[in-house]
């Protein structure tokens, strides 16, 4: 055998595979995308009448929505699937301490001899103030008492008590001495110290 002969089939075989690979890699370049294309297109159509709402029908009902343009309809034992609905709740307070750290204003009537007192109950948790003003010259007195705790006072005019831990059922009387028998309006305020 001769170079040249060696050669010459070399080349000869070695471009018969080269055709088989470049008719591969071009089959793979064209067949590739439209492969891919197709799938991405199915897979679209799928994600699209998925996101579609559909009646729910209890298991083993069939949903029996057309099938293409046609309106053939299938019967499918699918089942939508319906994601669990989830709520939060915020934690409850405790209404009795938000109570206690705000002041209330309540608006108090007294008509002698028929109506010589008013009661006013409350709920206690720490120190609390209860205070009355009302216009005149007027006599009152108050009586202040929690299950710990209680207070008397008395003034024209304005009265105070202070209870540093009341706790509990608590009750302020505001009250007129038989001695006074004069119609008045009080305004009575009840909460923290200060506040």
């Amino acid at each position: 055998m001769s170079r040249e002969k060696g050669g010459a089939l070399r080349n000869q075989s070695t471009g018969g595979r080269r055709l088989g690979v470049a008719a591969v890699i071009c089959g793979t370049l064209f067949g590739a995308p439209l492969l891919l294309l197709h799938s991405a297109t199915a897979t679209a159509s799928h994600a699209a009448s998925a996101a579609e709402p559909r009646a729910h029908t209890p298991h083993g009902g069939a949903l029996n929505t057309p099938s293409g343009p046609g309106g053939v309809k299938l019967p499918s034992n699918l089942v939508a699937y319906q994601a669990p609905t989830t709520t939060t709740t915020a934690p409850l307070q405790n209404t009795t301490q938000q109570a206690a750290a705000r002041s209330t204003q309540t608006e108090g009537y007294l008509d002698p001899p028929g109506q010589t007192s008013k009661v006013f109950a409350f709920t206690g948790s720490g120190a609390t103030e209860v205070s009355v003003v009302w216009s005149g010259s007027t006599y009152l007195t108050m009586v202040v008492s929690c299950p710990d705790a209680s207070q008397s006072v008395g003034g024209t005019s304005a009265m105070q008590a202070t209870l540093p831990n009341a706790a509990g059922s608590c009750r302020a009387t505001v009250s007129e001495p038989s001695s006074e028998s004069a119609t008045l309006t009080f305004t009575i305020t009840i909460g923290p110290p200060g506040g």
